[in-house]
């Protein structure tokens, strides 16, 4: 799937995001008894307090964009901010692929 875009420093979900976030929105309606937690991530520069804060603010601004907008329930959704604490990549190069929301849903069988 392509990123959830936000500008540096901000938790503002930018439009280019929201085909993305309605792939979302899509596949809720295909497993409509699953819940879904959104997961912030941020790099590593700036203080831990600091990325901590913003990786929750984007998982909420993505969480609140799913119920306001889409209409998902705001009892299926969880949101989570790790901050810098899970990086993909250790790389300088590769840094802003640490910068991301990660969107997981959780099926249930029976």
């Amino acid at each position: 799937m392509s990123a959830i875009v936000f500008r540096s420093g901000k938790s503002t979900i930018e439009p280019d995001s929201f085909a993305v976030l309605a792939k979302v929105g899509d596949a809720l309606k295909l497993f409509p008894d699953a819940g879904l937690t959104v997961e912030g991530h941020t790099d590593s520069p700036g203080s831990d307090s600091a990325n901590l804060l913003l990786s929750q603010d984007r998982a909420d601004a993505v969480r609140n964009y799913l119920t306001s907008n889409l209409g998902v329930s705001a009892e299926k959704i969880t949101s989570v901010g790790y901050g810098g604490s899970r990086p993909v990549t250790n790389t300088e190069t590769g840094r802003t692929r640490n910068q991301r929301i990660d969107v997981v849903i959780h099926i249930t069988t029976n």
